[in-house]
């Protein structure tokens, strides 16, 4: 501390400071900044959520493709190498992923029928064989065209908490598929017997009323393939007296109030004859 002559204190120099104006300027700018922030991070987990699902959705639409495509494998050969029995290729997976599959079949009258099938014996080779139904079904009397096909299901990829079963909080989607021969896009008759457009349609999140009907949200892609190879249409034969290769008929559908038990399989190795 500096005195005067007469040991008098000098007092000290005063220390700048911020004013009020200064502060509620200070704090503006701050304010400002958060709201821009806090503005822009809820865009950021939707887009996170958005590319998540999208990824979840790419995956699993090549497992539905080779599922779809792959249908039935010959089981066992006779001596001349003609194919025996055929057995659908079992994607077990399928068990605790898909809830339920509808089938809308167009009646004569114009009317719809719908067959809604929950989980039963053979699950998984049975969603395979209604998500395979054409579109058309030409063997119908009369021809049914417009047929419609639809499964609820939990993604079969992701978090592996979200994949276990029993899991509510994992990522759910509408799978609708569409099987079309590709004889009215080709002028070659063989081509047309033995190719066919598969068309899945994905759209999520699934959104439940209070009524309990389920939609489908905003959110949609689509894949398209071709697949090669006769799309076979039967029942399964479960006569005990049944020979060996007789596990499948093939016959003309029943009426469309009781053609309950009807699937279709892609057979990838058998090409058939022209139409």
């Amino acid at each position: 501390m500096k005195l005067r002559a007469n040991n008098v204190p000098i007092p000290a120099q005063p220390q700048a400071a911020f004013n009020l104006v200064e502060v509620a300027l200070a704090l503006a700018l701050v304010s400002f900044a958060l709201t821009a922030i806090f503005g822009v991070l809820p865009a950021g987990v939707n887009v996170q959520r958005d590319n998540r699902a999208e990824v979840i959705i790419n995956y699993d639409a090549r497992y539905w493709m080779e599922a779809i495509r792959s249908g039935q494998m010959p089981l066992s050969f006779d001596a001349d190498g003609s194919v025996k029995e055929w057995q659908a290729v079992s994607h077990s997976a399928l068990t605790n992923h898909v809830y339920w599959v509808r089938v809308e079949r167009p009646a004569p009258n114009g009317t719809t029928t719908t067959f809604r099938y929950a989980n039963q014996s053979d699950w998984p080779e049975s969603v395979i064989g209604w998500l395979s139904f054409p579109d058309k079904l030409e063997d119908a009397t009369p021809l049914e065209d417009g047929v419609k096909k639809f499964a609820k299901v939990r993604s079969l990829t992701g978090r592996m908490g979200d994949a276990a079963s029993g899991v509510d909080a994992g990522f759910y989607y509408i799978l609708e598929t569409s099987i079309a021969s590709a004889a009215s896009s080709s002028s070659s008759p063989y081509i047309g017997t033995n190719l066919y457009h598969l068309r899945l349609v994905f759209r999520w999140p699934i959104i439940q009323d209070a009524a309990g009907n389920e939609t489908a949200g905003t959110g949609y892609k689509t894949f398209v393939t071709q697949v090669s190879g006769t799309l076979f249409g039967g029942y399964r034969n479960n006569n005990p007296a049944r020979k060996v290769g007789e596990d499948w008929i093939r016959q003309t559908p029943a009426p469309v109030t009781g053609d309950t038990n009807r699937l279709y399989y892609f057979r990838p190795t058998m090409f058939g004859t022209f139409k």
